[in-house]
């Protein structure tokens, strides 16, 4: 069963205090951050489905998925939409900042600014003498 927002349950840093003390850790993947920020912006599946390019039924689905791993609800869902938790605060301001260092990182790298595109591969192929 889920902790409520009003439960003493298991929050996001503290879940993961108890899983590592446990020996086990199923780390949340970076679509799972975005999930859980695009529905904190949108404040509804629907919306946060059309953001992430996905039919509402999956962010649902997904958001029951994370939670469940989390043991603690990150939404109140209301009239109003999905309000967030104290423990989804928690997760949204992780997300916030994880996007903010890697645009901070990636606009300093050489590569992005070099405009450099492509990916890795293979090198090519070479005799056994090693001349191709």
């Amino acid at each position: 069963m889920l902790a409520s927002s009003t439960e003493k349950g298991l929050c996001f840093r503290s879940f993961f205090a108890s899983a590592k003390a446990a020996g086990w850790v199923r780390m949340l993947s970076w679509d799972d951050f975005r999930y859980v920020k695009a529905i904190a912006e949108a404040r509804s599946l629907a919306s946060a489905g059309e953001h992430l390019g996905v039919n509402h039924s999956t962010v649902f689905r997904r958001l029951g998925q994370i939670e469940q791993h989390l043991g603690s609800r990150l939404f109140e869902r209301g009239r109003a939409g999905y309000a967030l938790t104290p423990c989804g605060t928690e997760m949204v301001d992780l997300a916030e900042r994880m996007f903010q260092e890697i645009s901070a990182s990636s606009a300093g790298s050489p590569a992005m600014t070099c405009g450099l595109r492509g990916s890795c591969g293979s090198p090519p192929a070479t005799s056994s003498s090693g001349i191709s």
